[in-house]
């Protein structure tokens, strides 16, 4: 999902809210029983889960982009890990957006529109996390293996990608602008064990 379409259907969604805040809103208040549990201690416990899952994949997925640049060529792939750092510390600071937004909501929502503004922020962060979630897993699809195989004779590895549209079709146009010839080092091979009488 590109960041246009993200922002667009958060924007849809922070529009929908408000209109709904204004017009109707008994709709999203806390008179709707699910939405005033859900924007508790339970819309918390969701960020945090979704937290968890999400900052694992981030830093998994930066150190396959770090090892591939090291391998291959410095700072190929600057630009996708800076997106994977901005992914991972917007979750923190929504979780910090929704921790006080449960601190404020007792505070401050005490007419129907303002708790529906309250509830709709809160759904709107929840979207937020969800599609910062999915970003990072469609790339964490799209980082694949790359499989190197050393011809003997000619010591030039001949790099092929695991599968179209991985991390490795990047590698291949990076070697084919003539910028990558070959890796930095050849992998280590262990000796075979031999048994001694």
């Amino acid at each position: 999902m590109s960041n246009t379409l993200g922002y667009f259907l958060l924007g849809i969604a922070a529009l929908a809210g408000v209109i709904i805040s204004l017009c109707d809103p008994i709709l999203i208040s806390d008179r709707n029983t699910f939405l005033k549990g859900f924007v508790d201690a339970d819309l918390l416990n969701i960020l945090g889960v979704i937290f968890a899952i999400t900052a694992a994949s981030a830093s998994n997925i930066h150190l396959e982009l770090r090892r591939l640049e090291a391998m291959y060529q410095p700072d190929a792939f600057l630009r996708t890990r800076r997106e994977v750092k901005r992914g991972a510390f917007a979750l923190v600071y929504l979780f910090v957006a929704a921790a006080a937004l449960m601190l404020l909501k007792p505070i401050f929502a005490d007419g129907l529109c303002s708790q529906a503004l309250f509830n709709s922020a809160a759904i709107l962060i929840l979207l937020w996390n969800v599609l910062v979630l999915v970003g990072l897993l469609e790339l964490s699809f799209k980082v694949g293996p790359i499989i190197i195989d050393y011809d003997d004779a000619a010591d030039e590895p001949s790099i092929s990608p695991a599968s179209k549209g991985s991390a490795g079709t990047s590698v291949s146009k990076i070697r084919s602008a003539g910028t990558l010839l070959k890796p930095k080092a050849k992998p280590v091979t262990r000796a075979p064990n031999v048994r001694q009488k």
